[in-house]
């Protein structure tokens, strides 16, 4: 058994797969931002930077996640991509790429690599939008709106979740305690959590989910043909 774990993990991460490979550009950045994110933290130290005006993140990670004001957002536009490969911590990360693995098989089973990297990257990028966009509508971010930054694979993942969900909606998911379940109800409840959640904390982020998870239901639909119906 363990050989096989080994087997599978190697053919995993040798693969030309596009799960694969966005599973390993997440880890390696993470692991870089770590990195970083060490020194960083000692030049901050060595250079007595402090006060509120001082980056929880090194400058070149601040540079790569996506601010929620659009002067700042067009000066970096490039973070509306660079974002989607950003994590804060470890669970963060852990349980996206959980997540990601679990759709992605499933995705890659009915649909094209080619599709799968077009709703992972402009998911996130919708997501992307979601946020700047609700950030700079409504009255309650204006007081942060020049400060905050968004970042993580969330909305990304969603999106090929959602839109597999939609593709195959009667596919079903063993879960824990309580056996299996068709993945159009995960979905609806996931969509549910991050509405439900907005004002509990982190809006930003749940607002950059339910936009990942818009994206989804879209490209589920064109690709089930059920668009044009």
């Amino acid at each position: 058994q363990r050989h096989s774990l080994v087997d599978n993990l190697k053919h995993f991460v040798f693969s030309k797969s596009p799960l694969s490979r966005f599973v390993l550009i997440n880890s390696g950045v993470f692991i870089t931002c770590i990195i970083i994110g060490f020194f960083g933290g000692i030049y901050r130290f060595l250079f007595q930077i402090e006060g509120p005006n001082s980056s929880d993140f090194p400058p070149i990670i601040d540079v790569l996640m996506l601010p929620s004001s659009i002067p700042q957002w067009i000066e970096k536009p490039w973070t509306i991509i660079t974002y989607q490969f950003l994590h804060v911590s470890f669970w963060h990360i852990f349980f996206n790429m959980i997540m990601l693995y679990v759709s992605g098989k499933i995705f890659l089973s009915f649909l094209k690599s080619r599709q799968f990297i077009w709703v992972y990257i402009i998911g996130g990028g919708v997501g992307g939008v979601f946020y700047i966009a609700a950030f700079n509508f409504f009255p309650v971010f204006e007081s942060i709106i020049s400060t905050s930054r968004a970042l993580g694979a969330s909305a990304s993942v969603l999106a090929v979740f959602i839109c597999i969900a939609v593709y195959v909606p009667n596919y079903k998911l063993p879960l824990i305690f309580i056996g299996e379940v068709k993945i159009k109800w995960i979905a609806i409840a996931f969509v549910i959590i991050d509405i439900l959640s907005i004002d509990k904390g982190n809006p930003g982020g749940h607002i950059a989910h339910i936009g990942g998870a818009f994206w989804g239901l879209i490209a589920g639909t064109y690709y089930s043909n059920r668009f044009f119906k």
